[in-house]
């Protein structure tokens, strides 16, 4: 079987190619080479060997009507509609697999389209392992609800973000994050990652939504599904997470509605409690730390940070925000 390796791109408009390669290459860690066309007799003399090598041909329908798709046999066809909203009209062809897509789309939309082709196909997307990667893990667990965990944790994802590559995760039974219900979320991730190791990789980036400097799954649509994935198997996620390289962070919002979610809690590098300024909170948090000597968590304690918020935390500019992370990180910097 030909080793798919090499991702072809055809436009007349030389400065398309040029951006729909330098996003490919921006938005998804491809295992692949990518060549790029504009001029038909360059692209009528690919050879039949690399064409056989192509995970796909990604090419315009105004360079289709002038070029063809030449000896290509994986074709993603960038359509410009009818007015009456239909494609227009495709030949029928022999052993060749045709997918359209929207050339007037987001970049990010076309991305995700040929990402879904090409794990359609069993010889392609698939990539070794990048065990040497190192990623920190970042706990958030507060025992007080409503004291701000979770805009801590999206605010310090978009903070690591502009600089590095990071995943927010939230295993909150309600997390308030806006999804549709056509998006694949947790659940798929945790099928692919169980039945399709090869190509787990282009998964997630196929599966991860982007937010403000940083990128995150969609929570399962009920938090009722998930309760039967155990500490172990969140563990397993995501270090093989870890293992694609594609991030340098992880931010876990993590609830003890999780199962073992002490355990997970252990795993992480740096864990950061939310905590307000008033004699409940106190005593609730204290009754937490309790238990956790009790069950032999003590190590726990040692990384945790506490983190006493404003109560209009959330209603904060972006500067303060900013601030109130950074005087964080200057008591404690991360491991």
């Amino acid at each position: 079987m030909n080793k798919r390796n090499i991702l072809f791109l055809c436009d007349l408009s030389r400065s398309y190619c040029v951006k729909l390669e330098e996003y490919f290459r921006r938005r998804v860690d491809l295992p692949f080479r990518i060549q790029s066309f504009t001029d038909e007799e360059a692209f009528i003399n690919i050879s039949e060997e690399e064409s056989k090598q192509a995970a796909a041909l990604v090419i315009s329908r105004t360079a289709f009507s002038k070029m063809g798709i030449g000896k290509f046999d994986r074709v993603l066809l960038l359509e410009e509609r009818n007015s009456d909203g239909t494609y227009p009209n495709f030949p029928e062809m022999e052993d060749v697999v045709i997918k359209r897509t929207d050339r007037y789309q987001s970049m990010d939309k076309i991305c995700d389209a040929l990402l879904e082709f090409c794990m359609e196909n069993p010889d392609t997307l698939v990539m070794e392992e990048k065990t040497s990667h190192l990623m920190g893990r970042i706990g958030f667990y507060s025992p007080i609800k409503r004291s701000g965990q979770s805009t801590l944790a999206r605010e310090m994802a978009s903070y690591f973000g502009e600089k590095e590559n990071v995943l927010y995760l939230s295993l909150e039974p309600f997390s308030g994050i806006d999804k549709s219900k056509e998006d694949e979320d947790m659940l798929d991730l945790l099928y692919y990652y169980r039945t399709d190791k090869g190509r787990f990789p282009f998964k997630v980036q196929n599966i991860v939504k982007k937010a403000d400097g940083y990128d995150y799954v969609p929570p399962a649509n009920s938090f009722i599904s998930i309760r039967g994935v155990n500490a172990k198997e969140w563990n397993e996620l995501i270090e093989a997470i870890r293992k694609t390289g594609l991030y340098q962070k992880i931010l876990i919002d993590i609830a003890e509605t999780t199962d073992g979610f002490l355990t997970l809690l252990e795993s992480c590098d740096n864990i950061f409690t939310t905590i307000l300024p008033d004699e409940i909170c106190t005593r609730k948090l204290s009754d937490y730390e309790i238990a956790l000597r009790i069950s032999g968590y003590d190590d726990l304690l040692e990384k945790t940070l506490r983190c006493q918020m404003p109560y209009d935390f959330i209603y904060q500019d972006k500067s303060t925000k900013r601030n109130y992370i950074e005087n964080l990180l200057l008591y404690k910097p991360l491991d």
